[in-house]
């Protein structure tokens, strides 16, 4: 079998942040935000001992718990975006010619060949528009759902290796 793709600068960033506000990571780095802004409370509460303090300290948290995710994504889009403009990320967007074997799949881009073992494969993530395979060899394939052949293609791999599709979604 095999498929054909390009990857956009707007699909790699998109798949990414939504990754990111979906991870462990994000809730644990969410977690120690809540207990930093708590002990910064004590603190506070035991030097002002104001009750208006406290409503207004509250407050903030509250709003701030509303657009934490949404400014982590603004930064993240900002990062990103530097990231894949740079000269040397630019074979992230070239046309990747995929063929699925019996036990490996051979990537052919522009500038290189790879053969990489199916038995590879780390974790297949999924949201609603894109589909990402890890390697345990920090290689990752990240196609959209749109291209031709893709669920055939999904399908093949997941009868070879016995995965499981991980869904994701982009924050809250």
């Amino acid at each position: 079998m095999n498929i054909k793709f390009k990857v956009t600068q707007q699909d790699f960033i998109k798949f990414h942040i939504d990754n990111f506000l979906s991870s462990k990571l994000f809730k644990t780095l969410l977690i120690r935000c809540y207990i930093y802004f708590f002990l910064i409370y004590i603190t506070l509460n035991i030097i002002f001992k104001s009750t208006l303090f406290t409503i207004i300290y509250f407050g903030i948290l509250i709003i701030l718990y509303k657009f934490l995710s949404i400014l982590l994504s603004k930064l993240m889009y900002k990062f990103l975006t530097k990231y894949t403009i740079k000269e040397e990320k630019q074979y992230l967007f070239e046309t990747t010619n995929i063929t699925l074997q019996d036990s490996s799949m051979i990537i052919t881009t522009k500038y290189s060949t790879r053969i990489l073992k199916l038995e590879n494969i780390k974790e297949i993530l999924s949201n609603k528009s894109f589909i990402c395979i890890k390697f345990n060899t920090q290689d990752s394939i990240l196609f959209s759902y749109d291209i031709e052949n893709s669920g055939e293609f999904i399908d093949s791999i997941l009868k070879v290796t016995n995965l499981q599709i991980k869904k994701i979604s982009g924050g809250k």
